[in-house]
Formats: structure tokens, sequence, C-alpha cells
């Protein structure tokens, strides 16, 4: 009996683990990204010159440098037959479809004065209106929210 309950358990686990959402989180006016988890969370940030990476996951919580790396010199291999990638591209849209948009605004400054005046009324659009900010003062940036259930994305990337 207890050979029963202790799978049907982890199996429960797993099953709830994949119905919990996952929430990206990407500021570029304080550069940092988060993905959270139910019991984990990633988080890229920027440091002065060098990008951070820190993950939680339940108890355990560790950051690590990203260092840029040199040049890889590519060796010349035969080319495997490749997929393609049509199919791909939909694969991806149909998973970019399930998320869900909690949070968006852009931040919007082309350096140029004459076609910021012509995107200006942007600001005013109803369906735009606390979303884009055309500014004249040099601020560009995305701040963006998505919410995305796993058990969803796996069955959009199968479809």
């Amino acid at each position: 009996m207890i050979w029963l309950i202790i799978p049907a358990c982890i199996l429960l686990i797993l099953i709830w683990l994949l119905l919990l959402p996952v929430e990206c989180f990407v500021d570029t006016r304080v550069p940092v990204m988060t993905v959270t988890w139910a019991i984990a969370t990633i988080m890229i940030t920027y440091d002065g010159n060098e990008w951070m990476l820190t993950y939680k996951a339940l108890f355990f919580q560790n950051t690590i440098p990203l260092k840029r790396r040199g040049r890889r010199v590519q060796k010349n291999k035969k080319k495997a037959i490749e997929k393609p990638g049509a199919k791909m591209f939909a694969k991806m849209i149909n998973v970019l479809k399930c998320m869900r948009v909690k949070q968006w605004q852009l931040g919007l400054d082309t350096g140029d004065y004459v076609l910021n005046s012509w995107i200006y009324p942007l600001n005013f659009l109803k369906a735009l209106q606390h979303h884009v900010f055309v500014n004249f003062n040099e601020e560009t940036y995305v701040v963006l929210c998505a919410k995305a259930v796993p058990l969803r994305a796996i069955y959009a990337y199968m479809k």
C-alpha cells in the first residue's frame, strides 16, 4: 500500500508544480530580469560593469557573475540536416500566445525632436494611455510583467 501512496504523492506534487504560474518581469530602467516560479527565483541584474545571476530555490541561494566569453573558433563540421525554421517559429508563437501580460510600459525617445512630436499623440490614445510614454528627455525603457502556466506552454509547444 505504501508503494502506491509514495508515487501518487510525487505525481500530485509534479502536477501541482506544472499548474502553478511562472512570472517573468523585465525592467530596463533598473537593468533587472526576474523569473519566479513556486519554489524558485532566477534574477539577472547589472551591477556596475558586470552582469550577475542570482538564483534562489527553497533555502538555497547563490550569486554568479556572468563573464563575457571570447570568440569561439569554429571547426569545420558537416552540417546536419536542419528542420524547417517555419515549424519552430510557429511553435514559438504558440508558446508566446499562451502567456498573459499583466503589465507593460514603453518609454520612448527617438532622439529626434520632430519625430517625437509626430508620435507624441500616442500618449493620449485610449488603448495606449497608461502604457506608452513618448518623452523628450532621452528616456527609453521597457517594463514587462507576464505570466504563463507551464502546462499550457508545454501543450502549446506540442500542438
